[in-house]
């Protein structure tokens, strides 16, 4: 095991659906669920995922529908 910084981050937004979840890295993917709904360009994930496996760090996302989604985040210290 390495030695790494984790930060985690919670919403309280509509969440994701296990559908849409391994997708949501994807470079502009945005779920037809929420187009209308919610503004964004489809790049915030993919963007927060590049950087941090450029850095050598893992994401990881765990979301419900109706209850909110938490983006975790590693990086090694080293």
């Amino acid at each position: 095991s390495k030695d790494c910084v984790k930060v985690s981050v919670r919403d309280q937004g509509i969440g994701i659906s296990k559908e849409d979840l391994p997708r949501v890295t994807e470079k502009f993917f945005r779920s037809p669920k929420v187009l209308e709904k919610t503004p964004g360009t489809g790049l915030g994930l993919y963007l927060a995922n590049y950087f941090v496996r450029l850095h050598h760090g893992e994401l990881e996302i765990q979301s419900e529908l109706g209850r909110g989604t938490i983006v975790t985040f590693s990086l090694p210290i080293k």
